[in-house]
């Protein structure tokens, strides 16, 4: 069913790719690489044990995280960067990019998050987790991306854009990670214009979309830093350093 609506939304599917800039054309050839994994989610339908729960999320999250270092990996404008400003730039907003990946794969079912193919969490489930406050704003931005239709191109754009972000804390070389910035945000509004003359305004609905993403992340990382995730992953996880790092450097 996604797949239909990616081939339904979008533009660089047909004939047209070939006059997309270059750095649109990268984006979302790396967002193809990876889309097509899929995950499991070792969870009962009625799971009580809540300990059991955040553990099957937690793993969820880790797999993911590794997907997007893989996606990251093959976008041409992140290897012109330092290793040292790669790992900054991941640092910098992976809570944003996963929650934007809850979102994208949550287009066809508004009313509650997609978490695998056949896993979703809705408000209510969500309430018994105490995590309605994160999932209802998910849920929110979801149906809003889904009222702009956001195509598969402007969501691999937009993902560019969330990483690409020069005043991550740490960077070397600020420049090179802004001059990449301009080129997407221009490609794309360039794109927008021509893919949708009847939405004039779609590339700042989008834009604005990218702000509430990291509102919406800002809200997830409060509800994650008090808790003590050291029952629930490896201690050498990928999470488990991202989040001592956020950690760091958020104070």
């Amino acid at each position: 069913q996604q797949q239909q609506q990616q081939q339904q939304t979008d533009p660089s599917s047909d004939s047209s790719a070939s006059s997309l800039p270059t750095c649109i054309i990268e984006a979302v050839n790396s967002e193809r690489m990876v889309m097509h994994e899929e995950d499991s989610l070792d969870l009962a339908e009625s799971a009580a044990d809540e300990t059991a729960v955040y553990r099957a999320l937690l793993l969820l999250a880790e797999r993911r995280l590794y997907r997007l270092v893989r996606w990251s990996r093959h976008l041409p404008a992140f290897n012109t960067v330092s290793t040292e400003d790669q790992i900054a730039l991941l640092q910098n907003c992976w809570v944003e990019l996963l929650c934007f990946d809850c979102c994208w794969r949550s287009l066809q079912t508004p009313s509650e998050i997609r978490l695998t193919a056949n896993k979703c969490i809705n408000l209510e489930a969500a309430r018994e987790l105490g995590a309605h406050g994160i999932v209802g704003e998910i849920l929110a931005l979801t149906g809003d991306l889904c009222r702009i239709g956001l195509s598969l191109t402007e969501y691999a754009c937009l993902k560019v854009i969330v990483l690409m972000q020069p005043d991550a804390q740490g960077l070397s070389c600020p420049e090179k990670v802004r001059a990449c910035l301009d080129e997407m945000c221009q490609s794309l509004m360039a794109h927008t214009v021509t893919a949708c003359p009847n939405e004039p305004n779609k590339f700042a609905e989008l834009f604005l979309k990218v702000a509430d993403l990291k509102r919406t992340a800002t809200a997830a990382w409060a509800m994650l830093a008090g808790k003590d995730l050291s029952p629930y992953l490896e201690t050498n996880s990928l999470l488990m350093e991202l989040f001592k790092s956020s950690r760091l450097r958020s104070g």
